[in-house]
């Protein structure tokens, strides 16, 4: 589920069709990890974000200024993605915006990886896109690695990380940090 970043109503609307807790903050999703500064204050190179990005990753810093107030009220952090869909990235580019996004299920349910698989939301939905199946790499096994979501790890401070979500790569993220980067790990 998408919104244009800069949509309070669509935001909100995003909250009530999930049923999510207002507490759960949503992540926004870019085209280009260039524009990953324009949202956020990052503090790692952005050779590193292109390492990690696009893919199921998503990147935790403090907000930028630019990024509407109504979306994560009363939170300095913003969770910032670009997927590997070519598709979603286009379409960010169109809209000239980022998209506030979550996965395609109501709270607390298994993550999606088919239109089908979120039928229960299609009419409260303005457009549904059926993309094909969600697989990472499409080898055995990884169609139901992908229900984990991204990997979501904060990188706020500077030459430390903490992992705030395991999700589908965190091997191959702690792997690239600790090894090629050599940040330490504040909270695992």
């Amino acid at each position: 589920m998408a919104s244009l970043v800069s949509s309070n109503e669509g935001i909100e609307r995003i909250y009530e069709m999930k049923g999510r807790l207002r507490d759960k903050p949503l992540a926004i999703c870019v085209s280009e990890v260039e524009q990953v500064c324009r949202w956020a204050k990052v503090t790692v190179p952005s050779s590193l974000l292109s390492r990690l990005l696009p893919g199921p990753v998503t990147t935790v810093f403090e907000r930028g200024g630019d990024l509407n107030p109504a979306l994560n009220p009363g939170l300095l952090l913003v969770g910032l993605r670009i997927p590997d869909s070519s598709f979603v990235r286009c379409l960010v580019e169109q809209c000239g915006c980022p998209l506030a996004l979550t996965s395609a299920n109501l709270s607390h349910s298994s993550s999606t990886l088919s239109v089908q698989e979120f039928r229960e939301l299609w009419s409260f939905l303005d457009v549904v896109v059926d993309g094909g199946v969600i697989s990472h790499g499409g080898r055995g096994g990884e169609e139901e690695a992908s229900r984990l979501g991204s990997t979501v790890v904060d990188l706020s401070h500077t030459g430390s990380f903490s992992i705030i979500r395991p999700g589908m790569c965190v091997g191959t993220f702690i792997h690239t940090f600790v090894h090629s980067y050599i940040l330490g790990v504040f909270s695992v």
